[in-house]
């Protein structure tokens, strides 16, 4: 097993990319600098922006209580300055009723302030029916020498600001009906104390009237300039959202130059300074059959040097080609992944048995789906169990809407504190150094690019089950045009 690199205040990575929708011929690729110190920073700015209204889950729900928290403190600190003298003077003139609602709409502010955990709708609509009967209960009372009317004006308002246009008409059609009913009333005559019999039947309808249009017109306009900002928060989030992928795919391509630039050094010094010193006993040896064995050892060098720089080509390719979609025939690429491997050790000693079934037009993209099998019988076959007959078992269902693979062998298999991490780039989870850590790592890397889907399950001595699971990309978008 490859040992971490150790935490390094310095690293520098600086890496070509091509953007996407370029092809590797004909352009520059651009450099994106991923220092561990800059990128630090970097991630703790984000992180604190994330942290603001834009990043929660209902950005628009945050700024809505917000402004009502401050709108009844507001009123709190507004009543608390003006109730004292507005008591006085009432209870001067005798306007008991005015004293009762004026009493009963400050306390119940303050209740609806202190409660801050009840649901921000009861709360808000709590606040309103309080504004209505104040509002209402002034107008009947006071008549022009009240706020009411001020009250009243402001409901359809700050319903379109808390609630959205909805509850703003529907505050306003409340509006209609109280001036209506208070029409009726002054029809009547039903209200000969209130101050409001000062207006005639049709000059209660011309207030009215006059009340609702300017009332409907501003209201609109307000929920119309509410609903934009909440349009512009909406679209923040989804910056800042698209933002933090972004963000966290860097993080992952930093982690893993980091963790390559320390494994990959290492596996390719390896075996060049093994054939150094193979070099150097091979002048030295004089023996001709000892110098054709270490001949042969040197080879072995180089086709383990040969496949490890195989597998991080793969790995590039995988992770900037972009899919290419068309009919996979499974009986030629399981024909072809073979006679790949046929000189690789194992493979004659391993029983191969493949069974497709399924009808269905299968597309996808054909080459990444032979990384995929290639690189998993490349494994069954690296680690078979010496002391059984060797076989795999290749399985394939073809569906309309996806394709299930299945490779089994009866190999040495894994241990189970192993198989969270198999699929982690450089991992190596036997102690039989003839692997590179890569191969079930690209595996997942190019499922994830094809959308699918992989499971590994696994028993010591009695080998692996690798299952995937891949959509049909006739039937999907992810396929480049």
């Amino acid at each position: 097993m490859v040992p971490v690199p150790p935490t390094r205040k310095r690293l520098i990575t600086l890496s070509p990319f091509i953007l996407p929708g370029q092809s590797s011929e004909g352009r520059k690729p651009f450099y994106v600098n991923l220092s561990a110190q800059n990128q630090s920073f970097k991630f703790k700015q984000l992180h604190l922006l994330l942290r603001t209204p834009a990043a929660r889950e209902n950005v628009v729900q945050y700024w809505r209580e917000k402004i009502f928290n401050a709108l009844t403190l507001f009123f709190l600190v507004i009543g608390t300055i003006i109730l004292i003298p507005t008591v006085l003077a009432a209870f001067e003139k005798g306007y008991w009723g005015v004293i009762v609602l004026e009493l009963a709409a400050y306390l119940t502010v303050l209740c609806i302030f202190l409660m801050q955990q009840v649901f921000f709708g009861i709360r808000t609509w709590a606040f309103f029916l309080i504004l209505y009967l104040l509002g209402a209960g002034v107008e009947i009372m006071l008549g022009p020498y009240g706020s009411g009317l001020i009250c009243l004006f402001m409901i359809p308002i700050l319903a379109a600001i808390l609630h959205g246009l909805r509850s703003a008409v529907l505050t306003i059609v409340l509006n209609t009906l109280a001036f209506i009913a208070m029409g009726i009333l002054l029809g009547q005559n039903l209200l000969t104390d209130s101050k409001l019999m000062i207006y005639d039947l049709a000059g209660w309808a011309i207030v009215s009237i006059n009340f609702t249009c300017v009332s409907t017109v501003i209201t609109l306009s307000v929920a119309m300039i509410v609903h934009r900002i909440e349009l512009g928060l909406l679209r923040e989030k989804e910056v800042m959202a698209q933002k933090h992928a972004e963000t966290e795919k860097l993080r992952k391509v930093n982690a893993e130059l980091d963790r390559f630039v320390y494994s990959a050094s290492h596996d390719l010094r390896a075996p060049l300074t093994s054939l150094q010193g193979l070099i150097n006993i091979y002048h030295l040896e004089k023996s001709e059959p000892q110098r054709e064995e270490i001949l042969k050892m040197m080879g072995q060098r180089v086709d383990k040097m040969n496949g490890f720089i195989s597998q991080i080509i793969d790995y590039s390719w995988n992770s900037r080609v972009e899919v290419y979609s068309e009919e996979v025939d499974f009986h030629s690429l399981i024909t072809g992944v073979l006679d790949n491997l046929q000189f690789d050790e194992g493979y004659k000693e391993t029983n191969v048995q493949t069974v497709i079934q399924g009808a269905a037009s299968f597309y996808s993209d054909e080459k990444r789906i032979w990384l995929i099998i290639n690189n998993l019988l490349s494994n069954c076959f690296k680690y078979r169990n010496p002391y059984s007959r060797s076989s795999v078992w290749i399985e394939i269902e073809k569906m309309d809407a996806e394709v299930r693979i299945r490779v089994k062998d009866n190999g040495l298999g894994i241990r189970e504190q192993h198989l969270p991490h198999v699929t982690k780039m450089f991992y190596r989870a036997t102690e039989k150094n003839v692997g590179s850590g890569l191969g079930l790592f690209i595996v997942k890397e190019t499922a994830d690019t094809l959308q699918g889907r992989i499971g590994i399950t696994s028993e010591v001595n009695q080998g692996n089950t690798v299952k995937l699971t891949l959509p049909n990309l006739a039937l999907t978008s992810i396929a480049g045009d």
